[in-house]
């Protein structure tokens, strides 16, 4: 069982556990960076929002089954499923890649999910459908918000090339006739069907045999326990649309990518190392110069299980290490500074402040030379540097936070230095009040001792 930092809290113990947030509370706003994002499923994302715009991660995959949106043949139900999904990316700057899937039994001869419809024009009036709704009345701005994808991972649920081929060509087909300009998103593949050496055709055989509007984009899946890293996956990506793909070079969007599990575990994922690989994943995409990756997705922001998954919160919704190494990253990526996070490099200038993600607390370099912490105009913690020219406060790229008078001599500092880490040692303002200098895998290095509020 993964330990809980429950309030109150000694400042030792803050030092030696996870940093998480005591209570999960509404975020404050913030711009939403949709090169980034999360899968989720229709039974935890609308608990979970309030936590996906704190991260700031502006993609989202989800969706809906078929046989839930067209139990019965022309009867087309959008309002329990996919309108709420639609809804809820409109109203929030989301970008939605919408995975449909399972055939309804009506459409196969109930032969099961993945088994695809006796006729294919009733897939054809089925994603006609679907696009006529999504692109007109209180929709119509959908096509600018919705990515349709179709099947999760087909080459490892008994789906043939031949039919996935005809799934996408058949959905192609329905969406020219209806809306040219919406977003299909494919092959949603898994590793395997790049690189196994007894699947590596799958993605290249269909790349083959579909045609791609130019708005398309690739879409694949990756975890760390594949046999080569991130980069190399990507580039063999690119290789094999390259080689097999008529439209040649494409869009890529890693729509599903995390740590892979422990070897000889049912599933297991440790909590540190699930930090440090969802990071990995993270600096590859932010740092390794491939143009043609344009968006990750990590799996996933919420599972509502009490331990050892790829979830980055707990089942109470309270942040694990992963979370917040991804949020300093999203956050570092756009120089977004004035958020909960001041990451390795970053600068607080006389007047200017970090402040918690709901809000209540302030954490401000003041013009009188004063690192301070503020609750509503209270002061939790200072510095006690006031009198001191103004000058700089930075968290520095070895971990340390140290603030520099006018002159460059430094005044005060966290005592946190010789972690040199790039960017995965960083301050965080939590919504207990308590500020933290955290590492990659979630210890609190530093703290100004002041949770519980």
């Amino acid at each position: 069982m993964i330990p809980q930092i429950q309030c109150p809290m000694t400042p030792a113990t803050v030092a030696a556990l996870a940093v998480l947030l005591c209570f999960p509370r509404p975020s404050s706003a913030q711009s939403l960076d949709q090169r980034f994002g999360v899968v989720m499923s229709t039974d935890i994302f609308k608990p979970a929002t309030p936590r996906l715009l704190e991260l700031g991660a502006g993609s989202v995959r989800g969706g809906c089954d078929w046989q839930e949106m067209e139990p019965s043949e022309l009867d087309f139900e959008w309002g329990n499923c996919s309108d709420a999904w639609v809804s809820w990316a409109q109203s929030n700057g989301v970008r939605l890649l919408f995975n449909v899937g399972c055939t309804p039994g009506w459409a196969n001869g109930n032969q099961g999910c993945n088994v695809m419809p006796s006729n294919w024009s009733d897939w054809d009036v089925f994603v006609q459908a679907f696009i006529t709704h999504y692109s007109t009345g209180a929709y119509s701005s959908a096509p600018t918000t919705v990515v349709l994808g179709f099947w999760n991972e087909p080459n490892l649920n008994g789906i043939s090339v031949d039919d996935y081929c005809n799934l996408f060509q058949t959905a192609a087909a329905a969406r020219n006739d209806t809306d040219s300009g919406f977003v299909l998103g494919a092959p949603e593949t898994s590793y395997h069907a790049v690189t196994d050496p007894n699947e590596h055709d799958y993605f290249a055989s269909v790349m083959a045999c579909i045609e791609m509007a130019p708005q398309d984009v690739v879409t694949v899946h990756y975890y760390t326990d594949t046999p080569i890293g991130v980069l190399s996956y990507i580039d063999a990506v690119d290789r094999s649309l390259a080689d097999n793909y008529s439209g040649g070079r494409r869009e890529i969007w890693l729509t599903e990518a995390g740590a892979g599990t422990q070897p000889g575990t049912d599933g297991y994922v440790d909590i540190s190392t699930q930090a440090a690989a969802d990071a990995g994943i993270v600096d590859a995409f932010l740092e390794g110069g491939r143009t043609e990756w344009t968006h990750v997705m990590i799996y996933r922001i919420w599972d509502n299980q009490p331990c050892c998954t790829n979830s980055l919160l707990n089942a109470d919704l309270t942040r694990k290490p992963v979370f917040n190494v991804y949020h300093s990253r999203v956050l570092w990526s756009r120089g977004a500074g004035d958020y909960d996070t001041l990451a390795p490099g970053w600068v607080r200038r006389p007047g200017q402040a970090v402040h918690s993600a709901d809000g209540r607390f302030q954490f401000t370099y003041q013009s009188d030379g004063n690192l301070v912490l503020s609750q509503q105009g209270t002061q939790l913690w200072a510095s006690n540097t006031s009198g001191t020219s103004p000058g700089r406060t930075i968290m520095q790229t070895d971990g340390n936070l140290v603030i520099y008078d006018g002159s460059g001599t430094a005044v005060w500092s966290s005592g946190t230095g010789g972690n040199p880490t790039s960017y995965d040692t960083f301050l965080l303002v939590q919504d207990d009040g308590n500020v933290v200098i955290a590492n990659i895998s979630g210890q609190a290095l530093w703290s100004t001792g002041t949770c519980c509020h």
